[in-house]
Protein backbone atom coordinates (compact mmCIF):
# COMPACT_ATOMS: atom_id res chain seq x y z
CA UNK A 1 0.00 0.00 0.00
CA UNK A 2 1.59 3.74 -0.95
CA UNK A 3 0.25 6.30 1.23
CA UNK A 4 0.24 9.91 -0.60
CA UNK A 5 -0.86 12.76 2.58
CA UNK A 6 -4.45 11.09 3.62
CA UNK A 7 -4.75 9.58 0.35
CA UNK A 8 -4.58 5.86 -0.43
CA UNK A 9 -3.55 4.36 -3.65
CA UNK A 10 -3.25 1.19 -4.79
CA UNK A 11 -1.21 -0.29 -7.76
CA UNK A 12 -3.21 -3.11 -10.29
CA UNK A 13 -0.80 -6.09 -11.76
CA UNK A 14 -1.42 -9.03 -14.12
CA UNK A 15 -1.83 -12.19 -12.43
CA UNK A 16 1.07 -14.32 -13.27
CA UNK A 17 -0.23 -18.05 -12.31
CA UNK A 18 3.00 -19.46 -13.29
CA UNK A 19 6.56 -20.85 -10.59
CA UNK A 20 9.20 -18.79 -10.11
CA UNK A 21 12.41 -18.97 -11.28
CA UNK A 22 14.10 -20.65 -8.00
CA UNK A 23 11.41 -23.00 -7.48
CA UNK A 24 12.41 -24.69 -10.51
CA UNK A 25 14.39 -28.11 -10.54
CA UNK A 26 17.82 -27.25 -12.11
CA UNK A 27 17.23 -30.19 -14.53
CA UNK A 28 14.23 -28.73 -15.84
CA UNK A 29 15.46 -25.47 -16.45
CA UNK A 30 18.43 -26.60 -18.29
CA UNK A 31 16.69 -29.22 -19.91
CA UNK A 32 16.84 -27.19 -23.31
CA UNK A 33 19.10 -24.82 -23.81
CA UNK A 34 17.03 -22.68 -26.74
CA UNK A 35 14.54 -22.70 -24.56
CA UNK A 36 16.77 -21.14 -21.84
CA UNK A 37 17.95 -18.58 -24.07
CA UNK A 38 15.05 -17.45 -25.51
CA UNK A 39 13.74 -16.59 -21.99
CA UNK A 40 17.03 -15.31 -20.75
CA UNK A 41 16.48 -12.72 -23.90
CA UNK A 42 13.24 -12.53 -22.71
CA UNK A 43 14.36 -11.46 -18.97
CA UNK A 44 17.07 -8.92 -20.67
CA UNK A 45 14.61 -7.17 -22.90
CA UNK A 46 12.23 -7.03 -19.92
CA UNK A 47 14.72 -4.64 -18.12
CA UNK A 48 15.33 -2.70 -21.33
CA UNK A 49 11.77 -1.72 -21.52
CA UNK A 50 11.92 -0.70 -18.03
CA UNK A 51 15.33 1.19 -18.70
CA UNK A 52 13.75 3.00 -21.51
CA UNK A 53 10.49 4.28 -19.92
CA UNK A 54 10.20 7.74 -19.90
CA UNK A 55 8.18 9.01 -16.93
CA UNK A 56 8.07 12.22 -15.15
CA UNK A 57 9.24 12.75 -11.42
CA UNK A 58 8.00 14.01 -8.32
CA UNK A 59 9.73 17.74 -8.82
CA UNK A 60 7.81 17.34 -12.51
CA UNK A 61 11.10 16.76 -14.33
CA UNK A 62 11.10 14.34 -17.69
CA UNK A 63 13.21 11.45 -16.55
CA UNK A 64 14.12 8.29 -18.45
CA UNK A 65 14.69 4.66 -16.87
CA UNK A 66 13.57 3.00 -14.34
CA UNK A 67 15.58 0.53 -12.21
CA UNK A 68 14.45 -2.77 -10.68
CA UNK A 69 17.57 -2.43 -8.21
CA UNK A 70 16.74 -5.94 -6.98
CA UNK A 71 17.24 -8.69 -10.01
CA UNK A 72 17.19 -12.42 -8.45
CA UNK A 73 16.12 -15.31 -9.07
CA UNK A 74 13.10 -15.19 -6.91
CA UNK A 75 12.18 -11.96 -8.70
CA UNK A 76 11.64 -13.77 -12.01
CA UNK A 77 7.95 -15.43 -11.96
CA UNK A 78 6.75 -17.68 -15.55
CA UNK A 79 3.33 -17.31 -16.99
CA UNK A 80 1.74 -20.87 -17.33
CA UNK A 81 3.54 -20.84 -21.20
CA UNK A 82 6.71 -20.47 -20.01
CA UNK A 83 7.03 -16.63 -20.61
CA UNK A 84 9.25 -15.04 -17.59
CA UNK A 85 7.84 -11.99 -16.16
CA UNK A 86 10.26 -9.48 -13.55
CA UNK A 87 8.51 -8.71 -10.44
CA UNK A 88 8.66 -6.26 -7.77
CA UNK A 89 9.88 -3.18 -9.18
CA UNK A 90 7.92 -1.36 -6.64
CA UNK A 91 10.35 -2.46 -3.81
CA UNK A 92 12.95 -0.67 -6.17
CA UNK A 93 11.84 2.13 -7.19
CA UNK A 94 9.31 4.39 -5.50
CA UNK A 95 11.15 3.78 -1.99
CA UNK A 96 13.67 6.95 -3.72
CA UNK A 97 10.77 9.31 -3.17
CA UNK A 98 10.88 11.15 -0.17
CA UNK A 99 7.34 11.70 -0.61
CA UNK A 100 6.29 8.15 -0.56
CA UNK A 101 6.36 5.78 1.95
CA UNK A 102 5.58 2.24 1.08
CA UNK A 103 4.66 -0.45 3.70
CA UNK A 104 6.98 -3.84 2.98
CA UNK A 105 5.52 -6.70 5.12
CA UNK A 106 7.67 -7.76 8.09
CA UNK A 107 8.48 -11.16 6.29
CA UNK A 108 9.64 -9.80 3.21
CA UNK A 109 12.19 -7.63 5.43
CA UNK A 110 13.02 -10.84 7.19
CA UNK A 111 13.34 -13.05 4.14
CA UNK A 112 15.64 -10.39 2.83
CA UNK A 113 18.14 -10.01 5.86
CA UNK A 114 18.53 -13.81 5.58
CA UNK A 115 19.32 -13.74 1.96
CA UNK A 116 23.20 -13.15 1.02
CA UNK A 117 23.45 -9.31 -0.92
CA UNK A 118 26.46 -10.13 -2.31
CA UNK A 119 24.76 -13.30 -4.78
CA UNK A 120 23.36 -10.96 -7.02
CA UNK A 121 24.74 -7.33 -6.57
CA UNK A 122 27.72 -5.70 -7.63
CA UNK A 123 30.45 -4.98 -4.93
CA UNK A 124 30.45 -1.03 -5.43
CA UNK A 125 26.75 -1.15 -4.63
CA UNK A 126 27.34 -3.51 -1.26
CA UNK A 127 30.54 -1.24 -0.41
CA UNK A 128 28.35 1.97 -0.78
CA UNK A 129 30.81 3.43 -3.35
CA UNK A 130 27.72 3.62 -6.30
CA UNK A 131 24.04 3.95 -5.97
CA UNK A 132 21.81 1.57 -7.57
CA UNK A 133 21.87 2.33 -11.48
CA UNK A 134 21.05 0.41 -14.65
CA UNK A 135 24.49 -1.15 -14.71
CA UNK A 136 23.23 -3.08 -11.05
CA UNK A 137 20.91 -4.56 -12.95
CA UNK A 138 22.96 -5.71 -15.81
CA UNK A 139 25.51 -7.23 -13.43
CA UNK A 140 22.12 -8.82 -11.21
CA UNK A 141 20.75 -10.62 -14.09
CA UNK A 142 23.80 -11.82 -15.07
CA UNK A 143 24.05 -13.43 -11.76
CA UNK A 144 21.04 -15.11 -11.71
CA UNK A 145 21.48 -16.43 -15.04
CA UNK A 146 25.04 -17.88 -13.46
CA UNK A 147 23.08 -18.66 -10.41
CA UNK A 148 21.02 -20.74 -12.83
CA UNK A 149 23.07 -22.71 -14.41
CA UNK A 150 24.77 -24.02 -11.55
CA UNK A 151 23.41 -23.53 -8.75
CA UNK A 152 25.97 -21.45 -7.33
CA UNK A 153 27.11 -17.50 -6.35
CA UNK A 154 28.97 -16.00 -8.89
CA UNK A 155 30.52 -13.96 -6.05
CA UNK A 156 31.89 -16.73 -4.71
CA UNK A 157 34.41 -16.77 -7.97
CA UNK A 158 36.81 -14.70 -9.65
CA UNK A 159 37.05 -15.70 -13.44
CA UNK A 160 39.96 -14.96 -15.55
CA UNK A 161 38.05 -15.19 -18.67
CA UNK A 162 34.88 -15.64 -20.16
CA UNK A 163 37.23 -19.10 -21.55
CA UNK A 164 37.14 -19.84 -18.24
CA UNK A 165 33.62 -19.57 -17.15
CA UNK A 166 32.14 -21.30 -19.78
CA UNK A 167 34.52 -23.96 -18.86
CA UNK A 168 33.18 -23.87 -15.02
CA UNK A 169 29.61 -24.11 -16.06
CA UNK A 170 29.90 -26.66 -18.88
CA UNK A 171 30.50 -28.89 -15.97
CA UNK A 172 27.18 -28.28 -14.95
CA UNK A 173 25.62 -27.63 -18.41
CA UNK A 174 27.24 -29.07 -21.56
CA UNK A 175 25.33 -27.83 -23.77
CA UNK A 176 26.14 -23.76 -22.82
CA UNK A 177 26.54 -21.55 -25.55
CA UNK A 178 29.45 -20.22 -25.65
CA UNK A 179 28.35 -16.66 -25.93
CA UNK A 180 25.84 -17.08 -23.11
CA UNK A 181 28.97 -17.77 -21.24
CA UNK A 182 30.49 -14.72 -22.16
CA UNK A 183 26.95 -12.44 -21.67
CA UNK A 184 27.37 -13.97 -17.99
CA UNK A 185 31.04 -12.63 -17.76
CA UNK A 186 31.00 -9.14 -19.35
CA UNK A 187 27.88 -8.25 -16.84
CA UNK A 188 29.70 -9.54 -13.89
CA UNK A 189 32.59 -7.91 -13.88
CA UNK A 190 33.63 -6.52 -10.48
CA UNK A 191 34.25 -3.05 -11.77
CA UNK A 192 31.22 -1.32 -13.54
CA UNK A 193 33.52 0.36 -16.19
CA UNK A 194 34.14 -3.04 -17.70
CA UNK A 195 30.54 -4.26 -17.99
CA UNK A 196 28.28 -3.84 -20.72
CA UNK A 197 27.22 -0.44 -20.12
CA UNK A 198 23.72 -1.11 -21.72
CA UNK A 199 21.29 -3.83 -21.12
CA UNK A 200 20.72 -3.96 -24.96
CA UNK A 201 24.83 -5.02 -25.41
CA UNK A 202 23.82 -7.53 -23.63
CA UNK A 203 20.90 -8.78 -25.82
CA UNK A 204 22.71 -8.41 -28.92
CA UNK A 205 25.54 -11.14 -27.51
CA UNK A 206 22.97 -13.54 -26.54
CA UNK A 207 20.99 -13.55 -29.84
CA UNK A 208 24.18 -14.11 -32.15
CA UNK A 209 23.74 -17.85 -32.15
CA UNK A 210 20.27 -17.84 -32.75
CA UNK A 211 18.10 -18.19 -36.02
CA UNK A 212 18.19 -15.30 -38.53
CA UNK A 213 13.97 -15.59 -38.38
CA UNK A 214 14.51 -15.57 -34.22
CA UNK A 215 17.02 -12.36 -34.21
CA UNK A 216 14.58 -10.55 -36.77
CA UNK A 217 11.79 -11.33 -34.69
CA UNK A 218 12.88 -9.78 -31.33
CA UNK A 219 14.41 -6.81 -33.15
CA UNK A 220 11.23 -6.31 -34.58
CA UNK A 221 9.50 -6.57 -31.00
CA UNK A 222 11.99 -4.16 -29.01
CA UNK A 223 11.07 -1.67 -32.14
Amino acid sequence: TILFGQKRLYMVMELVKGERLDKIPHDVVVSDMDVFMDQAIQICTGLESAHKTKFTDAAGMAREGIVHGNVRTRKVLFTEEGVPKIIDFMFADLTRSPNIRLEVPEHVKGRNRAERLEAFFPPEVLEGDRPVDKLTDIYSVGAVLFNVLTRKSIADFHFQSDEALHRFVKKEVRSIPRNLSKAIYVATQKSPRERYQKIEQMISELLKEQSLWKRTLYWFKRK
